[in-house]
């Protein structure tokens, strides 16, 4: 590992100007954009904002409690819809992941597209488990808070409704319940809404380490996700402040990628650049130094001189499949930096 946080961004700042910018290449953007893309569909994203006029807000809730059985049924299908999606999304992220680095180890000529596709089948197959594991364990956390919301369901509810939308009963209005029994059911909802809101927390945090590190690990010692996991709750056990220190830089690059998107946006004007931004393939494309150096980053904190001397093979004849859809680039310089 590398000592100092801030050299091994800097480098990643290098490494990202030297591979995409000298000299600059079209090819070579879209070719990378295509695998960064994938590996942060499971990321979200996206820049917006709402106003909600009172009119429209008062329409939107008659119609909502006028039809509310054929809400909930909507509802219903809408977070069925967007479960399969998240599972879609997990399982493509985790193909890109590892086609991502090792573009950025090997380099993007290095290999043909469909070549990594099929390389990384297995691994990504491991990584997507893992990050299934990590979803249903936000899931439980989330189902662990319920019991302590729910009496206040009722009034929020029925005041955002105007109207008695959802019966008034002890478990879903917290006024009913008896007085000598509020404080005992106002301290264990607020024990179970802490519990899961650190039990969140906590696997929020492990779930980037797991993706960077735990990840990096797959990709270098090619051991399955199980024992990647394993290993980067022993590091994190054994070197805490390194890893404390990493998750310190990646808010500090996310302040820094903030201040950068805003500046585009007010160099091409606001309505151009938010434009660009909604389109989620070109997004990639426009803020691929960006991703490029959270990226690096990876490689130059926690790789090894494994990594950093890989060298670049000649890459192969063009084939049918999933290569003819993308842009091949020149032939990169072996003088980039230390991958």
């Amino acid at each position: 590992m590398q000592n100092n946080g801030f050299e091994a961004l800097l480098r990643a700042f290098r490494k990202m100007k030297t591979t995409l910018f000298s000299p600059f290449s079209l090819p070579l953007w879209f070719t990378l954009a295509f695998p960064a893309f994938l590996a942060t569909l499971d990321s979200g994203g996206g820049f917006g904002f709402h106003f909600i006029q009172p009119d429209a807000r008062k329409s939107a809730t008659s119609m909502i409690t006028d039809h509310f059985t054929a809400f909930l049924i909507l509802l219903a299908v809408l977070i069925l819809l967007g479960l399969a999606l998240t599972l879609l999304f997990y399982w493509l992220s985790s193909r890109g992941r590892f086609l991502f680095l090792d573009m950025l180890v090997r380099g993007a000529d290095a290999e043909r597209l469909g070549s990594r596709w099929r390389r990384f089948q297995a691994p990504a197959a491991s990584f997507f488990h893992i990050k299934l594991g990590f979803f249903l364990g936000h899931v439980f956390c989330a189902l662990l808070a319920i019991p302590g919301l729910l009496p206040f369901t009722g009034p929020v509810v029925n005041a955002f409704a105007e109207k008695e939308l959802l019966p008034h009963t002890p478990w879903l209005n917290y006024n009913m319940i008896p007085p000598e029994l509020q404080p005992l059911c106002l301290g264990g909802a607020g024990a179970l809404v802490a519990i899961a809101f650190l039990g969140s927390l906590g696997l929020f945090i492990l779930n980037i380490f797991f993706h960077d590190y735990g990840a990096l690990l797959m990709y270098r010692k090619g051991v399955s996700g199980g024992v990647a996991l394993l290993a980067t709750l022993e590091a994190v056990r054994k070197e805490p402040f390194r890893f404390l220190k990493y998750l310190l830089l990646l808010i500090l690059i996310q302040i820094l990628a903030s201040l950068a998107i805003l500046a585009f946006l007010i160099v091409t004007c606001c309505c151009i650049g938010y434009f660009l931004l909604l389109i989620p393939y070109i997004s990639t494309v426009v803020l691929l130094p960006i991703l490029y150096t959270r990226w690096q980053f990876i490689l130059e904190y926690f790789g090894d001189p494994g990594i950093r001397s890989a060298e670049v093979s000649p890459p192969p004849a063009a084939e049918q499949g999933i290569d003819r859809f993308i842009i091949r680039p020149e032939r990169q310089s072996q003088n980039n930096g230390p991958f």
